[in-house]
């Protein structure tokens, strides 16, 4: 059998094994760190994202978040254009370290950058009939962004279902 010493050797070598696993298994996968810079991974679809802390609240006609270490993207909000029609955001972003933007996608999958980093400000786009989406991006970003959406005429806000406290 082990001797007291084999014992504490084996011990030992499993918790650093266990340890090992888990601090390596928490960390932020290589995809969200390169999303910043690729247009092609912010206009796709689905959201691929990690927080550390992320408070506030988001509807459908606001967002108010405070967040750490937020890597990669995330949509607010989905905007179904009926009708010819404008959306109008107002914001204020205020970003202590790392990068952030919000950005809106098209119908035609075209990037419209709106805010990056510190920046406060309203914009009105112009939008045809189509899927817009509203999306916050990150690179390892703290800070806390406010937008408020104007003008629901023309056009139905989806919440995305992270958001939706009803599923």
């Amino acid at each position: 059998m082990f001797t007291s010493y084999g014992l504490k050797k084996v011990t030992l070598v499993l918790f650093l094994i266990i340890f090992l696993s888990i601090l390596l298994g928490c960390g932020i996968d290589e995809e969200k760190k390169e999303i910043y810079d690729n247009e092609t991974s912010i206009v796709q679809e689905g959201d691929t994202f990690s927080f550390y802390k992320r408070i506030g609240k988001a509807d459908e006609k606001q967002v108010n978040i405070k967040y750490s270490r937020f890597f990669g993207v995330q949509t607010l909000w989905a905007i179904q254009v009926e009708e010819k029609s404008e959306i109008e955001l107002n914001y204020k972003s205020q970003v202590k370290s790392g990068d952030f933007k919000v950005v809106i996608v098209t119908p035609k999958q075209e990037l419209l950058n709106i805010a990056e980093q510190n920046s406060t400000g309203s914009v009105i786009v112009a939008a045809s009939k189509g899927k817009y989406s509203i999306k916050i991006v990150g690179k390892n970003a703290n800070g806390n962004i406010q937008i408020n959406l104007s003008r629901h005429v023309g056009y139905k806000v989806v919440m995305p279902r992270e958001d939706n406290r009803n599923p």
